[in-house]
């Protein structure tokens, strides 16, 4: 288990519809290892490099950089880490009562 360090972590909804919310997050550091299990969120990378790693391939991590996308299904823990902006677009509208924290990074 990693150890907690410090971790800034901001977000900004930009639109919430009906349909999905966009919303602009800024991480620097180890982000919390969480579950949505409401939504599918599509992360897009706006600058910086970002590394995912999933419950349900532990021990592999996916890197993504500028310019490209990776897709949490919903109900899959995961957690991202990295200094990054980045889009989220969450499927059905991001509910922040659906998300489980499994471990807290954040201080």
């Amino acid at each position: 288990m990693p150890e907690r360090q410090d971790t800034f972590f901001d977000v900004e909804t930009w639109y919430e519809g009906s349909d999905k919310t966009i919303a602009l997050i800024v991480l620097k550091g180890l982000g919390s290892y969480v579950r949505n299990n409401e939504s599918e969120t599509t992360y897009e990378v706006v600058s910086g490099l970002a590394t995912f790693e999933f419950e349900d391939e532990p021990g592999k991590q996916f890197f993504v950089e500028a310019g490209n996308k990776v897709t949490v299904p919903m109900g899959i823990a995961y957690r991202d880490q990295g200094d990054v902006v980045m889009l989220a677009t969450s499927t059905p509208p991001f509910n922040p009562n659906a998300v489980e924290i499994i471990q807290d990074n954040i201080q």
